[in-house]
């Protein structure tokens, strides 16, 4: 029987390359830090724009900020900048729409992340993601659920015989189509617990639903929790990848602590940077040079380490190995959509 969402961490590893500032064939122009946009030959002469189909503030875009904010300003040309723009709404598919309507000239960069994909598989969205080629994979890890720090529960144990004593507990996530609304409906299927998905606009809001008490948990990624966590109001019950986190290694996965029950659990939260895929190579290399050497920097690695994000992300993949990642998470979705409908 095919595993829940199986594809592990590790697998994204070893498609990876093995180094920061290494590429395959496609985007390698054996530029030179001097020399990047000749080497290229596509220089940009007006702003980037990333489409952050999301609200600021949560997972997508405080990563994505963080790349950007850690590009080396002389790989571009004077008063050329990469800026954010935030497009929020439907689970991330009205700016991923935007996105995938805008002009293919290399001026605005998209999101392809698991949310993607996982609507894909839902049936909400015509778009698919071969029509976008990768520029950068900017994260990969764990979501975690949280509770309220004073909550009357300390392991996920605890929280699952909670919910069903009480006779319902309330998730909170960043949308319907999100993964961490799959994480908690798979979770509710497989345990027969009585846990509610409430749908936010993003991930943000569902932490500070937690904080003020409208929902009981927040299924999230460290990225939206880390400043809550930080000051204290949160606590972590278990993480929903194959393995723990290095930067929770106290927290179990939901797998440890329901092995018969959720033992194949293993939903990442990944994100992606990408364009159109009919975007001329020339533009593509360049975008794929300037963003994997931001994401390689010193800078990122502060960022990842303030949101207590693994220190697995400087590696990006391949055009071709991002396809087959990504084409693996649609087939695992797909099956564990299947799961709930049954």
């Amino acid at each position: 029987m095919k595993k829940i969402l199986a594809l592990v961490l590790a697998l994204v590893m070893t498609l990876a390359l093995v180094a920061c500032g290494k590429t395959d064939d496609k985007t390698n122009n054996d530029a030179t830090a001097d020399g990047d946009a000749a080497a290229t030959g596509w220089t940009p002469n007006s702003n980037i724009t990333v489409i952050v189909p999301y609200s600021a503030g949560g997972t997508t875009d405080l990563s994505v900020r963080g790349v950007t904010g850690a590009i080396d300003t002389s790989v571009l040309p004077s008063g050329v900048n990469v800026v954010v723009d935030n497009v929020a709404g439907g689970s991330g598919l009205v700016g991923i729409t935007q996105f995938a309507n805008s002009a293919n000239d290399g001026y605005t960069v998209g999101i392809i992340n698991c949310d993607f994909i996982m609507n894909m598989a839902l049936g909400n969205t015509e778009l698919r993601y071969d029509q976008f080629t990768p520029v950068g994979c900017v994260m990969n890890d764990g979501n975690i659920v949280f509770v309220s720090a004073s909550a009357p529960y300390d392991t996920y144990e605890e929280f699952i015989a909670y919910a069903k004593e009480k006779g319902s507990a309330t998730i909170g996530d960043a949308g319907a189509g999100s993964v961490q609304a799959v994480v908690t409906a798979v979770a509710a299927n497989k345990l027969g617990a009585p846990l509610t998905s409430v749908h936010y606009d993003d991930a943000g809001a569902a932490v500070l639903g937690v904080v003020s008490g409208e929902v009981d948990a927040v299924c999230c990624s460290s990225v939206t929790a880390a400043a809550q966590y930080e000051a204290g109001n949160l606590k972590p019950l278990a993480t929903s990848g194959a393995e723990r986190m290095s930067t929770f290694p106290d927290v179990p996965t939901m797998a440890e602590c329901f092995p018969t029950e959720l033992g194949d659990m293993n939903i990442p939260v990944w994100v992606f940077l990408a364009v159109r895929n009919d975007t001329d190579p020339a533009i593509v290399d360049y975008l794929t040079d300037m963003f994997s050497k931001a994401i390689c920097t010193d800078a990122y690695a502060a960022v990842r380490e303030q949101f207590y994000l693994c220190d697995n992300n400087e590696n990006y993949l391949t055009t071709d190995k991002a396809y087959e990642f990504w084409a693996s998470q649609y087939e695992d979705y797909q099956y564990a959509v299947s799961l709930l409908n049954n």
